[in-house]
């Protein structure tokens, strides 16, 4: 990726330019970086919130370093379809074969309401398209409009644009993981409006897992006692799962419970 060393949040109207200088006191009050910046390089912006400190990585090569010094005990395409839960231990089952231990966590996000129904984690969809190669339009990853759409420029130029899902709410919920015309037609537009003339390359679809308060869920739900669940991270994925499964792991480890607010027991049964 390239080496962006600050991303930006921006404005598009007075009330989003409210939020925004509001979290920059937050910020601010807690010592951490972030300003406001009235001299937005984002088209159509009223201002921009700078974070310094943030920047952006490959996750697909992130996930394969996580996983290269664990790759004998990885087994992939055994897809479990049901996980049962026990006094003093679970099961996960798969198509031709069970597995019972310990503790099961169920890391699958959008997936974990298949395999524990009642589980408030509700599948979102979010579309997404890349550029041929383009001049330089983009110096620093963006988000926009309350977080609903976003874009940068890779290493080899070519441009991403994601979101729009607000323009669609109904028709983006589910597993299904195809692009409409309705999202990329909007994306198509965010294109132009950055300058980018060079054709699209690229469309594609993937599932988050939206919470119903925005928050993860961690640890063990209403009623089990074996199997947990990390997931639920409402777009925000990169940023909650580290910290989420670090949160975890005290708690299977040491048994010291997850906040209030993370506690996936949060929601009643």
């Amino acid at each position: 990726m390239r080496a962006a060393h600050c991303s930006v949040t921006a404005a598009l109207d007075a009330t989003e330019a409210a939020a925004l200088d509001a979290s920059a006191t937050l910020l601010a009050e807690d010592g951490l970086p972030g300003a406001l910046d009235p001299a937005a390089e984002v088209p159509g912006a009223v201002c921009v919130l700078a974070n310094p400190a943030d920047g952006e990585i490959d996750p697909v090569r992130l996930v394969r370093g996580l996983a290269a010094p664990h790759a004998e005990r990885i087994f992939e395409d055994q897809p479990v379809v049901a996980v049962e839960d026990g006094e003093n231990s679970a099961t996960a089952h798969l198509r031709d074969a069970s597995i019972t231990t310990g503790a099961v966590v169920l890391a699958t996000n959008a997936w974990t309401a298949q395999l524990l129904p009642g589980i408030p984690i509700e599948p979102i969809r979010a579309q997404m398209l890349a550029s041929a190669p383009a001049p330089p339009v983009v110096p620093r990853p963006v988000y926009a409009d309350w977080g609903h759409r976003y874009w940068r420029q890779r290493d080899d130029d070519s441009v991403l644009v994601g979101g729009f899902r607000d323009r669609a709410l109904v028709t983006e919920v589910g597993y299904e993981l195809t692009t409409t015309d309705v999202v990329q037609a909007h994306l198509e537009e965010q294109l132009r409006v950055l300058g980018v003339t060079t054709p699209v390359t690229h469309r594609w679809a993937g599932t988050m897992g939206f919470s119903a308060d925005g928050l993860p869920l961690v640890g063990l739900p209403p009623r089990y006692t074996r199997v947990h669940v990390c997931a639920g991270y409402t777009g925000h994925g990169m940023g909650f799962a580290v910290n989420a499964a670090t949160v975890l792991a005290e708690r299977i480890v040491d048994g010291r419970a997850p906040p209030a607010w993370l506690n996936a027991a949060r929601f009643p049964a």
